[in-house]
């Protein structure tokens, strides 16, 4: 438990086909919440908002495995940031796949799966 098997990033379509097929044991989904702030409800004007689509796409496929879904907020990423040591990737469209790390990785953590560096190195 807590080990990064394998790590990917998927387009819409390519996520929904791939939980489509999921045939592994899954006990828990983490996934980061999505908020429109008012602040930026400008720039979504016209889009087809892909983060919510998503974030059903994952809870549909929890309902069907009967499994929790945890919903994090987007702000827990700097901690988790500092806790994992990882420097993001300069291209926002090439994140995605490390936020649903940190995510995982600040869930572990929290929940006393993992510890962080500093945390084995007091030990």
């Amino acid at each position: 438990l807590g080990e990064l098997k394998q790590m990917t990033q998927l387009k819409l379509q390519d996520l929904i086909d791939f939980l489509g097929g999921y045939e592994f044991p899954v006990s828990l989904v983490i996934v980061e919440d999505f908020r429109l702030f008012k602040r930026k409800a400008m720039q979504q004007v016209g889009s087809t908002m892909p983060a919510p689509q998503v974030i059903g796409a994952i809870k549909t496929f929890a309902s069907m495995k009967g499994v929790e879904v945890v919903l994090q907020p987007a702000n827990i990423k700097p901690l988790a940031l500092k806790w994992s040591g990882i420097i993001m990737p300069g291209n926002h469209a090439d994140s995605h796949q490390w936020d649903a790390y940190l995510h995982g990785y600040y869930w572990l953590v929290s929940n006393g799966v993992l510890q962080t560096k500093l945390q084995r190195e007091l030990s």
